[in-house]
């Protein structure tokens, strides 16, 4: 995303223009740079770990057709799905096939990881709940993700954690528990699972979260945590684009504190003079969870 000089965009504006519209002029832009964003999503994992269907639920409509095909996307798919949103252009979902599928396609699938992921904003790895082999994608991660973590963030969902064994105790009673999450031994195994992937890539784990598309497990949990881990000025975009029953209000809060600091970083030595303008400009757009908030913000 371009970060403008925001004095030298002001001298750039129409010059009949006061110096307070100038400003405001270019905030607005600036605002609508921000939130019309369009993030170029990854999808990393084996063919069979519900890539598709996690896309799927997170964003709210078809962007991927579920097939149970084996080896249904044996080639990287670039998908543009249009906004929803009136803000937006939409976002771009780049479906990557998993890299140790094709032995005799190993070195050719490992160049176009590393050629495309250099214009991802971030990655969703979906890991099978009872996948165990992680040696080549250990290396795609750590050669090709790791050196761009702080521009591009990588979350891992540990799918179809719902058929974690075991899924039922020694009486048949499911271990899943009513108010939608594991309980027991399913749980015990599941928290066994996240330590296992956090291990394996050697990350924190607020970067690993367990998911049912079927059974509607964490799925605002990850759209959340991916708000809140991408960089300020594009956490508004995910947002934008998630389903109506994914949001919430944490999710809505973050996203538009990042329009905030965003606007605020852009601004630099001179947001005394402008934070006015900015409120202005900015409540004029923001949700009602928005606009509570900038009056917290209003005081920083």
């Amino acid at each position: 995303m371009n970060k403008n000089d925001f004095n030298s965009d002001i001298e750039d504006a129409n010059s009949t223009l006061s110096r307070k519209e100038r400003i405001r002029q270019a905030i607005e832009k600036k605002i609508k740079e921000v939130k019309g964003y369009t993030p170029r999503i990854g999808i990393f994992g084996s063919t069979g770990t519900g890539k598709s269907s996690l896309c799927n639920a997170l964003f709210g409509r078809e962007i991927a057709k579920v097939s149970h095909v084996a080896a249904c996307t044996r080639e990287i798919q670039e998908i543009h799905i249009e906004s929803e949103n009136s803000q937006g252009e939409g976002l771009v979902i780049i479906d990557f096939p998993g890299v140790g599928e094709s032995i005799e396609r190993k070195n050719e699938y490992f160049n176009l990881y590393k050629e495309k992921a250099s214009g991802l904003d971030l990655v969703v790895w979906v890991i099978k709940s009872d996948e165990r082999a992680y040696e080549v994608s250990q290396n795609i991660y750590k050669e090709i993700l790791l050196p761009n973590i702080k521009n591009c963030p990588v979350i891992f969902c540990i799918s179809q954690t719902d058929k974690i064994e075991p899924t039922e105790d020694e009486n048949g009673v499911s271990f899943w528990h009513h108010d939608n999450g594991p309980v027991g031994s399913q749980k015990t195994s599941v928290e066994l699972k996240e330590q296992d992937v956090c291990k394996a890539f050697d990350i924190s784990p607020d970067r690993v979260i367990p998911v049912s598309v079927k059974k509607k497990y964490n799925i605002s949990e990850i759209m959340e945590r991916i708000v809140d881990i991408l960089p300020k000025e594009k956490k508004y975009s995910l947002y934008r684009e998630a389903g109506e029953d994914v949001k919430t209000v944490k999710m809505a809060r973050t996203a538009e504190k990042g329009i905030w600091d965003t606007v605020k970083e852009y601004a630099g030595e001179a947001w005394d003079s402008v934070k006015d303008v900015v409120v202005d400009v900015i409540a004029e757009t923001m949700t009602s969870v928005g606009r509570k908030l900038l009056r917290k913000l209003k005081k920083m």
